[in-house]
């Protein structure tokens, strides 16, 4: 009985994580330093499949090229198998920046890749800091719990699973408050961007 129980608080914690991430990336680019409480569901459209589909569109747009190379690839469509590493590395330098902005426009319009490229060039040495903390974050993770303490137990692996996940998201958060009036996404522009969607 206690092994599902675990799995079902896991898959509670599952179903919530994308909602609680996302939480944590607005309340840090709305200037708020403590970690937002667990989500309420009250409406499991709103509260559970919405922040889920948002994650996966910012992931779709950001890696569907790669995605595309790949099968190309097995097709024999394409015979340089490099393309598809180079389209890689595109689509993880877009998808931080993608996140970001599907999460404040609340939608697909932050998918659009004006105002993400745009957006990344405006403040591209702090965008490359950026990556780079959010891939010591990843490695740290890879290496710590894969590698150094594979003892541990299932449930505090996951613990420094989302704690790691809410330090990238409030890396994400901080930069775009750093930069948010270099950025003008929400300024009278914002209109504008949304019609280039």
């Amino acid at each position: 009985y206690f092994g599902i129980i675990i799995q079902l608080i896991l898959l509670v914690l599952g179903l919530i994580l994308p909602a609680y991430l996302l939480e944590v990336l607005a309340r840090s680019t709305g200037g708020q330093d403590e970690p937002p409480d667990w989500p309420e569901v009250y409406n499991w459209r709103d509260d559970i499949v919405r922040p889920a589909c948002m994650i996966l569109v910012a992931s779709f747009g950001s890696f569907l090229p790669a995605v595309l190379c790949r099968v190309a690839i097995w097709q024999g469509w394409i015979h340089n198998a490099n393309i598809r590493w180079i389209l890689l590395a595109v689509g993880l330098s877009y998808f931080p920046m993608a996140l970001v902005a599907v999460t404040l426009f609340d939608g697909v319009a932050g998918l659009n890749p004006f105002l993400v490229v745009s957006s990344i060039v405006k403040i591209i040495p702090a965008y490359l800091v950026a990556c780079v903390l959010l891939a010591v974050v990843f490695a740290a993770y890879i290496l710590v719990l894969r590698a150094f303490l594979l003892p541990i137990s299932f449930l505090a692996r996951n613990a420094i699973s989302i704690y790691l996940l809410m330090v990238e998201m409030r890396i994400l958060g901080l930069l775009y408050r750093a930069y948010e009036k270099r950025l003008g996404w929400f300024t009278k522009n914002k209109t504008d961007l949304l019609d280039l969607t």
